[in-house]
């Protein structure tokens, strides 16, 4: 059974990406984009405070496989009781914001001016 378990893996991502509707890609595909940037966005802060560790970037396969566990689960959900459409497109903005939010902390942390409140109330361990 396990076998080719990474083959089939491959392959099943495809197949159950055809399989959502537009508004489902949107959000899929949105919450891919505002990861790589993200994730970019990071490395240039680690780049730039000299603190960039591979340890680090392992944290991003962990984020992304919680995340399409995450949307993987609600959208499984969602298929099975219609009615419940709408948690599929609330988990993914969930996440979006949650990653805008880290990309707004890393873009203070490379010097743009945010508001100093702002900042301070979305992490307190941050200092500008």
């Amino acid at each position: 059974m396990l076998k080719h378990l990474y083959f089939k893996t491959i392959a099943t991502v495809p197949l159950v990406f055809l399989t959502l509707r537009n508004d489902e890609k949107n959000i899929i595909i949105g919450l891919v984009y505002i990861v790589m940037l993200d994730t970019v966005l990071g490395i240039w802060v680690g780049l730039k405070q000299r603190k960039f560790t591979s340890n680090k970037m392992a944290r991003l396969a962990d984020k992304v496989g919680k995340y399409g566990i995450a949307m993987a689960s609600v959208w499984i959900i969602a298929v099975l009781e219609p009615s419940l459409r709408f948690a599929f497109h609330y988990m993914g903005i969930f996440l979006i914001l949650g990653e805008l939010i880290s990309n707004f902390e890393n873009l203070a942390l490379l010097g743009l001016k945010l508001p100093a409140k702002l900042i301070s109330k979305i992490n307190k361990t941050i200092d500008i």
